[in-house]
């Protein structure tokens, strides 16, 4: 059975995601006009992880009107030994002028449906869709190298934190998005 929690800040958010171990998400929303949320990772202890993410800062605001759809899910335990580099970074944009739409969000949304990840946005007076995933490394090597490819086509800025030495200056890398009228 479906239960609701609802918190007023990030921080309370994240503590008490951290204190869940035998639950599945099922949504996370915020309310807010200039920030939008997106997640398919179930693992309350993941999306606690992405939300805190030391290499990358989220644009979730500090205080604001946080709601988790939950159920509790028997003998589910979350793994403490998860490495800080389970996690990697897209930078992504989208915005439509004069019938054309320049960036790639979307998309890199669609492409990225099989994976788990978490994704902050933020629309400003300009109309421009903006934001940060924070995609988890699959275990696979064939699905790994797919992400790459994915993230290389479809983001203006990704990083890989395939060690845990690595950092955002050193990883950096420059996306391809296409653009398409629309």
């Amino acid at each position: 059975m479906a239960r609701t929690n609802h918190f007023n800040s990030k921080i309370e958010l994240q503590r008490w995601l951290k204190s869940g171990v035998a639950i599945t998400i099922l949504s996370m929303s915020l309310h807010s006009d200039v920030v939008e949320l997106r997640t398919n990772i179930s693992s309350s202890f993941e999306l606690s992880r992405a939300i805190q993410y030391p290499r990358v800062d989220t644009s979730l605001p500090e205080k604001g009107h946080y709601i988790i759809t939950y159920e509790n899910k028997d003998g589910e335990q979350h793994n403490e030994d998860v490495q800080l580099n389970t996690f990697n970074w897209a930078y992504c944009y989208e915005v439509e002028l004069d019938g054309a739409k320049l960036g790639c969000l979307s998309d890199l949304m669609e492409k990225l449906s099989k994976y788990e990840f978490f994704w902050d946005a933020s629309l400003n007076i300009h109309g421009v869709k903006s934001g940060n995933l924070y995609v988890v490394t699959p275990s696979d090597p064939q699905d790994l190298n797919e992400l790459i490819d994915i993230l290389k086509e479809y983001s203006a800025l990704y990083a890989l934190f395939v060690k845990e030495s690595d950092n955002m200056r050193e990883n950096l890398k420059t996306g391809h998005p296409r653009s398409k009228a629309t």
